[in-house]
């Protein structure tokens, strides 16, 4: 879902770049260019996405880390479930299910090696 995320980002700037770099485009246009890039649809949302994708990512690290070692698993899987469900509330993003359905078979086999690997 980023890499769509970080396309559209990249069109939509620039887009705008080619509106401000024309010299015959009237001030109101540029505004309405700098409106529709700069709000929380599209520059916004895609930095929380990052910034989610990145928490998720450390989430998934620590885990992972935390099965290899075979610690204690009690107040590390609390303090990991908060981390990412803390993240999930507060990058309030809706994921897209068609990208989900579409990548289901491949994630779950990638989850079936990571089960084999961690012995679980």
């Amino acid at each position: 879902m980023s890499t769509i995320e970080r396309i559209k980002i990249a069109l939509y700037v620039l887009l705008y770049i080619l509106v401000i770099l024309n010299r015959n485009t009237d001030l109101a246009t540029i505004g309405v260019a700098a409106q529709i890039v700069f709000s929380e649809q599209i520059v916004s949302r895609w930095l929380r996405l990052e910034w989610l994708r990145r928490e998720c990512e450390r989430t998934y690290d620590d885990v992972y880390r935390q099965f290899q070692t075979k610690g204690q698993m009690d107040a590390f899987s609390i303090e990991s479930l908060g981390r990412y469900e803390i993240a999930k509330a507060t990058a309030a993003l809706s994921l897209s299910s068609r990208i989900f359905e579409r990548s289901a078979a491949r994630m779950n086999a990638e989850w079936a090696r990571i089960r084999a690997t961690l012995g679980l």
